[in-house]
């Protein structure tokens, strides 16, 4: 109950996705998404290419996913915050887009979830 409390408490006072919102769910990562069995946050493009492909050469752009969430079925998401008063934009989604494709590109894996991408 506290936690919904405090995220409440966020939304009303339009805290900042860094660190607020980014520390709170990232300590409750089930008020996300309750499928969610593997969380790894700030997860850089050039940390990825290290994990999955140590040996390339590639430089790219070092855009930061917030969260790349695995859920209990296997299926992997996106999650890219933004503030309680956002409005999603077309940008938004583009963004969150490139993110998985880059994601699904470089390591070998097409196995999204329906969601595929989400911004909160």
């Amino acid at each position: 109950m506290r936690a919904i409390k405090t995220f409440n408490q966020y939304i009303n006072e339009n805290a900042l996705e860094v660190p607020t919102l980014h520390t709170f769910f990232k300590s409750l990562p089930w008020l996300l998404d309750p499928r969610i069995r593997e969380f790894k946050d700030e997860l850089y493009f050039s940390k990825l290419l290290k994990e999955h492909y140590p040996d390339s050469d590639e430089k790219p752009e070092n855009k930061r996913i917030d969260f790349l969430c695995t859920s209990v079925s296997n299926n992997r998401f996106v999650i890219e915050l933004k503030r309680p008063k956002h409005r999603l934009r077309e940008k938004d989604v583009k963004q969150a887009q490139k993110y998985r494709l880059f994601v699904e590109e470089h390591t070998g894996t097409d196995k999204f979830s329906a969601k595929e991408t989400v911004a909160y």
